[in-house]
């Protein structure tokens, strides 16, 4: 009996309409995160407010009061990073779309998870707070902050964020340090032109100063 995975229903199928369809709906729940995360305010309804009659159905939010609940939720847990989570699923939509295969897809998925943890921990280690009401890294980037922190030192986890910040890039991405090379080198070629020049001044400056002697 062939053995059963989900590989088949996470990414697009031979079925162009059927793709087109997950797409959609991804895109729009895309779209209703982003605009829940953006309008974001602490005086609606949320979990941290008891149901009162003054703010029933009166949320500013743009996605209303399930708006209101999915930005507190997101914010609470994640903190700023919770940003990318529309931008990876709107992405994902597009694949779906455009019926694109995904490759490499638990690795991806995987990179996109680390590197929303890094930069909830990398929040976590600063001040800045969501609209004065909660850390900017969420509680688990706090709790990630606080605990590399007591273990390695400022010093060490800023090394160690850094390092899973290049590795989630390596998996979630394209990126490599060769491609980036490749992508800089042509536009920096005025700082080794710059380089040559001064190489070649100051060996003409020491030549002339032989003649002298």
């Amino acid at each position: 009996m062939a053995e059963r995975t989900w590989f088949p229903y996470v990414v697009p199928s031979e079925h162009r309409r059927i793709n087109e369809f997950v797409g959609l709906v991804l895109a729009t729940l895309a779209i209703l995160i982003a605009l829940s995360l953006v309008s974001f305010n602490p005086d609606d309804p949320s979990f941290n407010i008891s149901t009162n009659p003054r703010f029933a159905g009166s949320a500013t939010n743009f996605v209303g009061v399930v708006g209101s609940y999915v930005a507190d939720l997101f914010f609470q847990t994640w903190g700023f990073s919770s940003f990318l989570i529309p931008i990876f699923l709107g992405v994902y939509a597009f694949y779906w779309l455009a019926s694109w295969p995904v490759k490499h897809f638990w690795t991806r998925f995987f990179g996109m998870i680390l590197m929303t943890v890094t930069l909830a921990g990398s929040l976590g280690m600063s001040s800045f707070h969501i609209r004065d009401h909660m850390p900017a890294g969420g509680l688990f980037g706090a709790m990630l902050a606080e605990n590399l922190q007591r273990a390695l030192n400022p010093a060490g986890t800023v090394v160690v964020l850094l390092a899973s910040l290049l590795v989630s890039l390596f998996l979630a991405t394209t990126f490599s340090f060769s491609s980036a090379i490749v992508f800089l080198k042509p536009r920096f070629h005025f700082v080794s032109v710059l380089a040559e020049r001064w190489a070649e001044r100051k060996a003409r400056t020491a030549k002339s100063e032989t003649d002298r002697k």
